[in-house]
């Protein structure tokens, strides 16, 4: 018997099954209707706005970044407009022939177009690519009036960093420039700026008060919208309006403001003794009596103005091929021997250890022998006998040869640590170097060899592995004179724009300077004896009435056999010159200014460097006086 179905029966079978297919079109076909109904009748207004969005973008309107003025309201650093010239990518309706009009009418090398565009890529293609900053007038219009041939070209006006000072505030002040990625990468993504995140493109401090008070500085960006046609064109805010409605534009905030503690005019000062006699080095002056500082000039330096602009990758390799390294802040992130500027501490130290007097009487033949070898003194025939306030005054080495013997460098250490040497300042300023003041302890740790006894002649005259920075060197003598020794700091007040105080800095002691009065009398004379008295070595440049007071310094920087040591210094490579320190303070007695000077391979501290010294302690007396005097 077969159980092959009939033809009835087999079209019952798939009848029934047809009956699912067409159930299934059915529901296909109402779900679209339903989807189509949602969309067209439902969504629809909705879906319209969003396409016509599509050709409406957001033009970012950058907010003026906070000025910054000096202690007497001068201003510093200013927002300047500038006319920028920029395409937009998404417009160019061929980019090839749009670079190439572009290049022959603005006489623009289409590399650097094409360069431009290429570093851009990650940012949206709307947004506006510079291709040529701070323009004149005449490619304005010539802009302007061929907008119709240059579909994605415009002229857009911006604030413009301009450091009116130049050079002379270059490391003090510093720049800003455009974030990169390993920037974004460093900041991380919860770098908030007022609520929002930092975006490619963005300008951000990079170097000096700029990096450290950027927050404070930079503004809330705006924004406003436009409606563009196909080649990129703007319509005008009737048509936005037609189709949105009225949308808000969002104004910009200015950044707040900075009150520096620094004087201007003083650091024009410093910088023309240094840009005029082309020397190299520092200088930094604070105020003794709470921190602030008054002058700090590093040289050579650069332009900030240039720098914010952007500079080419070869630029930018030689400056940093400088041997006198540029983008260097010589204040606080490079450091020195201080050679005989370092004397005063071993005198101070041995008079409060009791293991010198004032009437101490040393022998000076002109050299000391100790171990295998001769230690030799500045003068050849030797200073006959000599006490402790003329060893200071006439800077004799074989005074303080004897006294590093005796005391070791573990006592100078405790007084160099109590008056703020080997250690950062906190200063609000970036990437400080805290310097060196060694220890029999920091040697076997860091060198692996145990410190040996002839280094403590040479500790003793601020050779050998002593370092130390011109601010922590002017602190420590301002924490002589005054007894303390204050955080030095640079900004005085963040104000908002309408001039409201915000935030205003107070004096901060770091170290108390606890010495016996003897000691403390003693060392103010010396001081005083090293400028006023004729012997001294900075006699030369003392100021009569002013009673400024200070020590000068000489620095070998390379091993200089016996029979070349006594050699004239001028006649060396300038590279082998020595350095020259002078440290000075006035009134002596209260002191107000404080000043601290290296003049890299100048030599002498007393040509090379206390003439500056001078110069600023009469030209801040000349400005403001003396309080004894008022």
């Amino acid at each position: 018997m077969s159980n092959r179905l009939s033809g009835r029966e087999e079209l019952f079978v798939y009848e029934t099954r047809f009956r699912y297919l067409y159930i299934a079109v059915l529901v296909f076909f109402f779900a679209i209707l339903l989807r189509l109904w949602f969309l067209q009748l439902y969504k629809g207004t909705e879906l319209y706005l969003y396409a016509e969005k599509n050709r409406m973008w957001e033009e970012k309107e950058l907010a003026p970044r906070g000025m910054i003025f000096d202690r007497n309201g001068q201003l510093l650093v200013d927002n300047k407009l500038s006319f920028d010239i920029v395409i937009r990518p998404q417009f160019l309706q061929d980019q090839k022939s749009s670079i190439k009009k572009i290049s022959e009418l603005l006489n623009i090398p289409e590399e650097d177009i094409k360069l431009r565009i290429l570093k851009s890529k990650n940012l949206p293609m709307y947004y506006p690519i510079p291709i040529a900053e701070d323009v004149d007038r005449d490619k304005v219009a010539l802009v302007e009036s061929n907008k119709l041939f240059l579909p994605g070209v415009d002229v857009l006006v911006t604030n413009k960093r301009t450091y009116l000072f130049g050079e002379a505030t270059a490391h003090l002040i510093g720049y800003i420039g455009e974030v990169n990625k390993p920037e974004m990468n460093k900041l991380g993504p919860g770098y908030d700026i007022h609520g929002r995140k930092l975006n490619l493109g963005d300008y951000i401090g990079k170097f000096g008060l700029e990096k450290v008070w950027d927050l404070d500085l930079r503004g809330i960006d705006g924004a406003k919208y436009m409606v563009v046609d196909a080649n990129g064109r703007m319509r005008g805010q009737e048509e936005i309006e037609e189709i949105f409605g009225e949308i808000p534009t969002t104004e910009s905030e200015p950044g707040n403001n900075l009150q520096l503690t620094i004087d201007a005019d003083l650091q024009n000062i410093a910088y023309k003794y240094f840009a005029e006699n082309n020397r190299k080095g520092a200088v930094v002056a604070i105020d003794a009596r709470n921190g602030d500082v008054l002058v700090m000039f590093s040289y050579p330096g650069f332009d900030p103005t240039v720098m914010s602009k952007g500079v080419t990758p070869e630029v930018l390799k030689e400056i940093k091929s400088n041997p006198f390294r540029p983008f260097y802040n010589k204040n606080i992130q490079d450091h020195y021997s201080p050679g005989s500027a370092f004397k005063p501490l071993v005198a101070l130290s041995a008079l409060e250890e009791g293991l010198a007097t004032p009437d101490l009487i040393t022998q000076c033949m002109g050299r000391l022998w100790f171990g295998n070898r001769y230690f030799h003194c500045h003068k050849k025939e030797g200073h006959g006998n000599i006490d402790l306030h003329n060893g200071i005054v006439k800077s004799c080495d074989v005074v303080f040869y004897k006294l590093g013997i005796k005391l070791g460098v573990d006592r100078v250490h405790k007084y160099a640590t109590m008056l703020g040497l080997g250690q950062r300042s906190g200063i609000d300023l970036p990437d400080e170097n805290k310097g060196l003041m060694p220890s029999t302890w920091w040697k076997l740790k860091n060198v692996g060899y145990k410190w040996m006894p002839g280094e403590d002649l040479s500790m003793a005259i601020g050779q050998g592995y002593d370092l130390v920075t011109p601010l922590q060197l002017v602190n420590m003598y301002a924490g002589i004179a005054s007894g303390n020794v204050y955080r030095p700091h640079v900004v005085k007040h963040v104000k908002d724009v309408d001039g409201n105080i915000l935030w205003t800095s107070r004096p901060e002691v770091l170290h108390k300077v606890n010495l016996k009065p003897s000691t403390k009398e003693f060392m103010m004379k010396a001081l005083w004896g090293v400028v006023n008295e004729q012997a001294g070595t900075a006699w030369w440049y003392r100021l009569d009435g002013l009673d400024m007071a200070g020590k000068t310094g000489t620095v070998q920087l390379y091993g200089i056999s016996a029979g070349d040591i006594y050699k004239k210094c001028e006649n060396l490579p300038e590279l082998k010159r020595h350095h020259g320190w002078f440290v000075g303070f006035a009134p002596y007695d209260k002191p107000e200014i404080a000043v601290a000077v290296v003049a890299e391979h100048s030599c002498h501290g007393s040509s090379g460097a206390a003439p500056l010294v001078r110069d600023l302690v009469k030209a801040y007396h000349d400005k403001y006086g003396f309080e004894r005097e008022r």
